[in-house]
């Protein structure tokens, strides 16, 4: 009889040991799984944080992106209308000679009738000539020239027109060209160029001087 007890107990005991082991375990698996699905829930949660963040940060690119243009626009629009030809200008003259692959360069002021020009006004008035740079600071033009003219050419003024002579090695000049522009009616300071002569070197540069002086 005591033996009997003793195998129930024992038996009882072992099945409480075996539910309690599998209660357990059981609660493991499921807390295993439930943390398991709290941590792609938070994953989840953060992958949308962060899709949201990336998303706000990228309007606000875009917005700032945005207002940069309109202000480069606007700014753009101020320069261009302030381009305009003083009498502060650089103009820089370049011939280049394809036969010699030679490009020369001079630099003056600007004369009394360019004083206002803007780029299409060059354009317009220079169509032989290319414009690398235009601004109010300095205007670089560009002719190019098959070969090279190491002519030299005086511009001065004869009976009160402005004329052109030709100037040989010797120093020695010969009328070439009398044009009908009156000297009197340049500037005062042009007058005392003209009156001067100016030494202009090939025909290229020539034909740009006389097309300023008879605008």
């Amino acid at each position: 009889m005591t033996d009997k007890r003793l195998f129930y107990v024992l038996s009882a005991l072992c099945i409480i040991i075996c539910v309690s082991l599998f209660g357990m375990g059981f609660y493991m698996y499921i807390d295993s799984v439930n943390n398991k699905k709290m941590a792609e829930n938070m994953k989840r949660i953060e992958e949308a944080y962060k899709e949201d963040k990336e998303e706000s940060k990228e309007d606000s690119n875009k917005k700032v992106s945005v207002d940069t243009e309109i202000n480069d626009n606007d700014e753009l629009e101020m320069v261009i209308a302030d381009n305009k030809i003083s009498e502060s200008t650089k103009m820089v003259y370049q011939y280049y000679y394809k036969d010699e692959s030679l490009l020369e360069e001079s630099e003056e002021v600007p004369p009394y009738f360019l004083i206002g020009f803007d780029f299409n006004d060059m354009l317009e008035y220079y169509p032989d000539w290319q414009i690398v740079s235009f601004s109010g600071k300095r205007v670089v033009m560009r002719k190019i020239v098959d070969t090279k003219n190491d002519e030299n050419f005086v511009v001065t003024q004869k009976d009160g027109y402005i004329a052109v002579y030709y100037e040989d090695s010797e120093s020695q000049r010969t009328l070439y060209e009398i044009t009908e522009t009156p000297v009197s009616t340049l500037t005062q300071e042009e007058q005392v160029r003209i009156n001067d002569g100016i030494i202009i070197k090939g025909e290229y540069e020539l034909a740009k001087v006389l097309a300023e002086y008879n605008s």
